[in-house]
């Protein structure tokens, strides 16, 4: 387990670019771009990050049932959906695939941005964000806990993450 857009932003910001906070994006003129994985993934590693964050984890586990799934399926940030996070915007984004050895999301990232002319050095020594045990434990957990029953209800509630992310692996899986 690993989390590929920490690398991304390390990356990123180690080649001079500066983050920018989502309402200041020019959402008619600037070319956004950011990274997607499998929606169930996301959601289950984002689940165990936000435990941790505040604390609930053990709390989740006692309580990892139907309910839950029906009344919370998110805690917080990491797990939060991305059409909740975009809202409408999120068809203005060029999603990357960042979980399949298939495509490359580097090489993705290269070729929207050299449409702009815009290099990037990948060879920079950056941060790569591996997760620990613990998480690895958590994340199996959180993912074994889960019954077709409630895979079913977050299928329904993450419908337009999983639309955007099959889009991103038909456009990109050629690169």
């Amino acid at each position: 387990m690993k989390c590929g857009s920490t690398f991304f932003s390390n990356i990123f910001l180690a080649n001079g670019w500066v983050e920018s906070p989502l309402d200041s994006i020019d959402w008619n003129h600037d070319h956004i771009f950011s990274f997607i994985m499998d929606p169930y993934v996301r959601h289950i590693k984002g689940l165990v990050e936000d435990a941790i964050n505040m604390g609930i984890e053990k709390i989740m586990l006692q309580n990892f049932g139907l309910k839950f799934w029906q009344d919370l399926p998110w805690i917080g940030p990491h797990s939060m959906p991305m059409s909740i996070i975009f809202g409408d915007s999120i068809h203005k984004i060029d999603w990357i695939p960042i979980d399949l050895d298939t495509v490359s999301s580097e090489s993705v990232v290269d070729k929207i941005l050299s449409s702009h002319e815009i290099k990037i050095d990948w060879t920079i020594p950056v941060y790569r964000n591996e997760s620990i045990d613990y998480k690895k434990q958590l994340f199996h957990k959180f993912s074994s806990l889960a019954n077709s029953e409630q895979k079913r209800i977050l299928l329904e509630k993450f419908c337009d993450d999983y639309e955007i992310y099959s889009n991103a692996l038909s456009r990109y899986s050629s690169i």
